[in-house]
């Protein structure tokens, strides 16, 4: 893939990695993330070799699961919802699925669903490219 095909599909140019703005959620029984769409966020990014901040711009959402039904958390599910797609792509929770999903214009709509049983538990990071 070239490098402007590449720069494209993350979001307009080069990759500079994952944001150091990392979150863990936990959703209990009965709390769910209502429908919504993940904005891009600008962010100064260190290079560590240069010692210096470059500018940049997160792209895309990455969630890793630390939860499932075999840890005992029932629902919780994260939906998609493609335009015209009112039922949504569901995503089922899995220990150490990674998800990585657009964010800022080109998101869809999604949710996080309610947690029926037990605790979800998800880290969160983002995709940060130069801008």
């Amino acid at each position: 893939m070239s490098k402007q095909k590449q720069a494209k599909l993350w979001g307009g140019n080069t990759v500079l990695g994952l944001s150091d703005n990392i979150r863990i959620y936990r959703y209990s029984t009965g709390q769910y993330f209502d429908k919504h769409f993940d904005d891009s966020n600008d962010v100064e990014f260190l290079d560590i070799e240069a010692k210096t901040k470059i500018k940049g711009r997160t792209t895309w959402t990455l969630l890793i699961y630390l939860s499932s039904k075999q840890t005992g958390c029932e629902g919780g599910e994260t939906v998609f919802y493609p335009v015209g797609n009112t039922e949504g792509i569901v995503v089922d929770l899995q220990v150490g699925l990674a998800l990585l999903h657009r964010h800022g214009e080109e998101c869809l709509q999604h949710e996080g669903r309610k947690v029926d049983a037990g605790e979800k538990w998800v880290i969160r990071s983002d995709l940060v490219v130069a801008r």
